[in-house]
């Protein structure tokens, strides 16, 4: 009879664990950006509807039968990016349980592929945001940085989180 492997387990922990992490990084990372914009456009940032808010409001609605409030959105909105960021967190910390490939770059690759095919692919797709090809390059550059943030915590506290986890369990 085969021992039981429980490096998968711990890898899904510890992902879900940077995942957390990395989506609190990401969110300081893109309110220092923020902070550099000329007011008028960090006015417009905080009254407009981000994807997080839109899939709240998507989940929500069947439940409640009716729309979200602007500040119920507000709150919900982060709460989605957590999860979102926790959930690929954790497929992430399995994947790399399984294959060390995944880490390619101290999470980097993983950050930059969240961007391509969250940002650039699956949102539009969802009519989440509009067409990736309407907005400016600059645009791009800080989100691809914000998923690079994302990627490299997501990195360092699944390394940590799973030499925890070894050690007490």
């Amino acid at each position: 009879m085969r021992k039981p492997n429980h490096s998968v387990s711990k890898g899904i922990i510890a992902g879900i664990l940077g995942g957390l992490a990395g989506a609190w990084t990401m969110n300081q990372f893109q309110r220092i950006v923020m902070a550099t914009k000329p007011l008028a456009e960090q006015e417009e940032k905080r009254e407009s509807e981000d994807a997080t808010m839109k899939v709240a409001q998507a989940v929500a609605k069947p439940f409640l039968q009716r729309d979200l409030t602007k500040e119920e959105k507000q709150k919900a909105g982060p709460v989605v990016h957590y999860a979102y960021g926790a959930a690929i967190g954790g497929l992430y910390g399995g994947a790399a349980a399984e294959d060390r490939g995944t880490t390619a770059g101290f999470g980097a690759a993983y950050g930059t592929a969240a961007f391509v095919l969250g940002d650039e692919v699956a949102l539009p797709a969802l009519g989440l945001s509009g067409n990736p090809l309407d907005y400016p390059v600059s645009s791009h550059a800080e989100a691809l940085a914000s998923h690079l943030v994302y990627g490299l915590t997501l990195e360092a506290v699944r390394r940590l989180s799973v030499k925890l986890l070894n050690a007490v369990v």
